[in-house]
């Protein structure tokens, strides 16, 4: 019985430090679990983003792949077209004098302007 007059009087002393403790405590355990849910759906959030940008990079280098072996072909084309038209001994040359071809490049740059 003594241990029960001591509590009744502890808690009369101290019930609103215990009250006030115990809704700090639930306060903070509710905000702490906010605050780790909010983390987590930024995470997830942050994630995807993360996995879209990849996928976009992976595209772009795919890209600029095709792009690569493209102009390959292209320069590989040309060379080959200018080695057969080298090879071709007897073609003919432009029938216009210097003169005239001089006068058809100055209408050209001045269009071009």
């Amino acid at each position: 019985m003594p241990s029960l007059t001591v509590l009744k009087g502890l808690w009369s002393q101290s019930k609103w430090v215990i009250i006030i403790g115990f809704l700090v405590f639930t306060h903070f355990t509710a905000w702490n679990a906010g605050a780790k849910s909010e983390l987590r759906k930024q995470a997830e959030q942050s994630n995807k983003a993360v996995v879209q940008e990849r996928a976009k990079g992976v595209a772009a280098v795919a890209r600029a792949s095709s792009d690569v072996k493209r102009i390959q072909e292209l320069e590989r084309t040309n060379a080959e077209l200018t080695k057969k038209l080298d090879e071709i001994p007897d073609r003919a040359l432009c029938p216009m004098s210097d003169d005239e071809l001089r006068v058809l490049t100055e209408i050209q740059e001045g269009t071009n302007r």
